[in-house]
């Protein structure tokens, strides 16, 4: 169904609102757009108040995708990252769940991203542990029951 010209022009003055009200509280906001063209704002002094964190994977369709994980806060009804805006903390296990990858945890404390949000991130990474155990009477691979995340 096609917009009017005037629903277009309201919606491009909310929008334009919406990052007056970001430039006032973090006049170095950075917008970025992903190749779905959805905007994301991204700003470092956010690091240290960040209060959530979002993960995603690279790509949807290759089975070892990148794991990103994307601190941020809520600022209204939108979303500002942090700066980096993502931390790349490991990938898909082609056979299910998360390989971690190590450095994830020093890269986060390096950038201030605070401890509530670190530890979110490590326990994602243990309730998804990789199926990467081989188990030849099935011929199928498992999860290792003790398993730790690297970090």
């Amino acid at each position: 169904m096609a917009n009017t010209l005037q629903e277009k022009y309201d919606k491009l003055l909310l929008e334009l609102e919406n990052i007056k009200q970001i430039l006032e509280v973090y006049p170095d906001a950075k917008i970025y757009n992903d190749r779905w063209n959805n905007k994301r704002y991204s700003d470092k002094k956010v690091n240290t108040i960040v209060n959530h964190v979002e993960f995603r994977h690279s790509c949807g369709c290759c089975s070892d995708s990148a794991l990103l994980a994307y601190p941020c806060i809520m600022f209204g009804n939108t979303r500002i990252y942090s700066d980096p805006m993502y931390f790349c903390i490991g990938e898909k296990c082609p056979d299910g769940g998360e390989t971690s990858f190590p450095g994830w945890r020093k890269a986060m404390e390096e950038k201030l991203i605070p401890l509530q949000i670190i530890e979110e991130v490590r326990q994602y990474l243990k309730e998804n542990p990789p199926c990467n155990v081989y188990n030849k009477e099935y011929d199928e691979f498992n999860i290792d029951p003790n398993y730790e995340p690297e970090e």
